[in-house]
């Protein structure tokens, strides 16, 4: 009788012990995948900190038709690309895109068609491609007005 109980509280201990194994083992899944994203958007705004993008240049080939340049300081990673925003005094065009990559010192001009005339602003944003080639827009927006 002894040897049985013996045995019962083995196996008690046992179990126990897999439960406890199992809570951690879950726990250690929350938590990781908490702090790897907390981790992606530290890294994002590192990132976009070090971007310093600058229009140089607009030039107006037709009625809706621009010419940006855009050129990059010497700081940071290749951005993956550039969302643009052109404004006139009464509507503004959807989210277009540059169409390139911008590497550190680099000076690149974009033909876009906006869709709207006599545009006097533009508002623009880099973003950066994660893992999953999904886009990550950077939170800072500059403004260059003409």
């Amino acid at each position: 009788m002894k040897n049985k109980k013996a045995v019962s509280e083995i196996f008690i201990t046992i179990i126990i012990l897999l439960l406890v194994l199992i809570a951690i083992a879950v726990v250690w899944g929350v938590v990781s995948k908490l702090i790897g994203e907390g981790a992606e958007q530290v890294n994002l705004g590192a990132k976009c900190l070090n971007t310093n993008i600058q229009i140089i240049k607009v030039i107006n080939t037709s009625a809706t038709d621009y010419d940006v340049t855009l050129s990059r300081r010497a700081s940071g990673e290749e951005v993956d690309g550039i969302k643009l925003v052109f404004f006139n005094d009464v509507e503004n065009s959807e989210v277009m895109e540059f169409g390139q990559a911008l590497a550190p010192l680099e000076t690149k001009t974009a033909s876009i068609d906006t869709g709207i005339s006599r545009v006097n602003k533009i508002e623009y944003t880099a973003y950066f491609l994660d893992e999953s080639k999904k886009e990550q827009i950077c939170s800072q927006t500059s403004s260059y007005e003409f």
